[in-house]
């Protein structure tokens, strides 16, 4: 018998229906065409590709979740179109998905990880062992009697991988398993599943967005259009630029910079994919005298290239000289659970926001980002403290204030504020993309032909033509195209600030960049304030002029995403949640090795500038 996956001419077509299929797919397409491969034992694969090309559908195909339509999958010679094989195929080939809370099952940690060897009929005392065994590999022991809800993201993500593993399984698949955690969590988990891998020998299928993830694997298959495009180790996929960008993927920042540093003359070899090999590299070939000495501070202008750095100074903005449009003072939150358990979600927190600004609000998971959010439309009210939004006032500074009536006001506050909640596209309700987009404006009490006016300005807007998708289902139309209608119907409303918890998130890296650039334009108008809630570090030095850091539920920074990424230490940034972009860890390890390179540089354009400055300077002084 044949060991490992072996996919012979795999295609897989989901019928018409009015349901999306899984992996986010469209209805009646044909998701996997003709791939064949084998994956040997103990590999580690990484998928990538655009949304829609096929990356879930095959991973589900991979373990009988979803049967060929036509070809053949076999797992250690089990054919996964043969009924009496699936149960074993799906206890040798587990699955991790991508929100851990669709895959927990119980509200314990010890009988959440049970489960599955349970329905394998595993008894007692071999099912206690197991359990023991798969929490103690990802990190958890001691958690057993842990309730699942109160568990952080990266730690419910272990818990679900912990689940799998208590199976024995000879295959781990993972579907974007780090999508939806903060950074903190995503470095805990590639790092366990990566001891998985090198301790007990398990092969690992990896799917994700990030290029960064892709960089650890020892293959990547790159899908489009349900087709395998290219398949061998990273060093020669994720250096493929020309086909990466066809398909809408994004290179490595290490990639980027290697060929911006080519396009400037610097001799590098072919295959850099990481900062740990471009910084071997250039200590190679950087001048010996130039180390930086003690005490010494950086070299060169500041790093500049159209990144926001700066803030609206008080005063500023369309609204010239009226002071801020919102103010916090000494805000508290506190969340009254039940059986009289309160958990503190915000404490003491005071910051002012003028006309204009572009904010990120950032920290690690449970920290109080959309808690805090939550409370600038009235969404949720404080419990100590207060805050001024436009003209309403809430808790203690409301007192004495003279205001409308609560429905009406809050109304009209809703009006003003826009919240987009995270994957807004899952709220899509509406027969068509216009009567979706209608339903705000329609609140707001206006007269059809304003509400037609400004569903064909937010549709125009998001960079959609309203003569062409207003009367389209929404379900008919890709995620990122989704994402956009979501975002229409909140503009339509006209607010003066726009909220967004987590935009990015669920985006391939085309529908990324698509929507920061979208949100740029927005917030270049003139007429928008932007508050962003996320987890991407790279928007926040691309698209956000100041950075609202929160930890435990308090404010620890305020200030420019320059200031954050270039004096705050690792340390702090670790225990705050945050990992910085990647152009701002490779300038920190090019320091730590000694070059006179400025650490305040966010993007890659700015980081490949600054390197081949200094290697400038060095040439000059050699």
């Amino acid at each position: 018998m044949s060991r490992g996956i072996i996919l012979e001419e795999v295609e897989f077509a989901y019928a018409s229906g009015p349901a999306i299929p899984p992996g986010g797919e469209d209805e009646g397409r044909m998701a996997v065409r003709g791939i064949s491969g084998e994956i040997p034992p103990g590999q580690f694969l990484v998928l990538i590709g655009p949304n829609g090309s096929g990356k879930s559908t095959l991973a589900r195909l991979l373990n009988g979740l979803l049967t060929p339509t036509r070809g053949s999958v076999r797992v250690d010679g089990l054919d996964t179109r043969d009924p009496r094989d699936l149960r074993e195929i799906r206890r040798r080939v587990g699955m991790v998905f991508q929100n851990p809370d669709n895959q927990l099952v119980a509200s314990t940690v010890e009988e959440d990880v049970a489960f599955g060897p349970e329905n394998l009929g595993i008894p007692q005392p071999e099912l206690g062992r197991r359990v023991r065994s798969a929490l103690a590999r990802v990190g958890m022991a001691g958690y057993e009697k842990a309730q699942t809800h109160t568990l952080s993201g990266g730690q419910k993500q272990r818990v679900a991988i912990a689940g799998v593993l208590a199976m024995e399984p000879e295959v781990l698949v993972l579907d974007e398993p780090t999508s939806l955690l903060d950074p903190v969590g995503r470095h805990e988990i590639v790092n366990t599943v990566t001891e998985l891998h090198r301790s007990l020998g398990i092969t690992v299928i990896w799917i994700t967005h990030s290029m960064e993830e892709a960089c650890r694997a020892e293959r990547v298959w790159l899908l489009g259009g349900g087709r395998l495009w290219a398949d061998g180790p990273p060093a020669e996929v994720l250096s493929r630029t020309d086909l990466l960008e066809r398909w809408g993927l994004r290179s490595p920042a290490a990639v980027a910079v290697t060929r911006g540093l080519r396009a400037a003359g610097v001799s590098l070899p072919t295959g850099i994919i990481t900062g740990d090999e471009l910084v071997a590299e250039l200590a190679a070939r950087f001048p010996a005298g130039l180390a930086i000495r003690a005490g010494e501070g950086t070299a060169g202008a500041p790093c500049e290239s159209g990144v926001a750095t700066g803030r609206v100074a008080a005063g500023e903005g369309k609204a010239g000289g009226s002071g801020p449009i919102i103010r916090a003072e000494h805000l508290g939150h506190v969340y009254a659970e039940p059986g009289g358990r309160r958990v503190v979600a915000l404490e003491d927190v005071s910051f002012t926001v003028q006309p204009g600004e572009r904010i990120a609000v950032v920290g690690a998971t449970g920290s109080g980002k959309s808690t805090l959010v939550q409370h600038l439309n009235g969404l949720l009210f404080p419990t100590s403290g207060g805050l001024v939004v436009f003209d309403y006032a809430f808790g203690e500074l409301a007192k004495g204030v003279r205001r409308p009536p609560k429905d009406q006001g809050l109304r009209k506050l809703r009006g003003r504020v826009g919240l987009v909640f995270q994957f807004p596209e899952d709220q899509l309700f509406a027969e068509t993309v216009a009567e979706d987009v209608a339903f705000g404006p329609r609140n707001l009490g206006l007269d059809e032909d304003e509400v037609a006016r400004r569903v064909r300005q937010a549709l125009a807007q998001v960079g959609m033509e309203a003569e062409l998708i207003a009367g389209r289902s929404p379900l008919s139309l890709s995620g990122g195209e989704r994402r956009r209608v979501a975002l229409a119907g909140v503009l339509a409303m006209e607010p003066e600030v726009l909220v967004l918890d987590e935009p990015t998130v669920g985006l391939d890296p085309q529908g990324r960049e698509a929507l920061i650039g979208l949100l740029d334009n927005l917030a270049s108008d003139g007429r928008h304030t932007l508050v962003a809630v996320t987890h991407d570090m790279d928007l926040v030095a691309r698209l956000t002029s100041r950075v609202l850091v929160l930890s435990a539920g308090r404010l620890v920074f305020d200030g420019t995403p320059r200031a954050l990424f270039a004096t705050v230490d690792q340390e702090k940034m670790s225990e705050w949640g945050l990992v910085p972009p990647e152009p701002v860890a490779l300038m920190a390890e090019l320091r730590r090795r000694g070059f006179p390179v400025r650490s305040d540089c966010l993007t890659v354009a700015e980081a490949t500038a600054e390197i081949v400055r200094a290697l400038e300077a060095g040439r000059e002084l050699v």
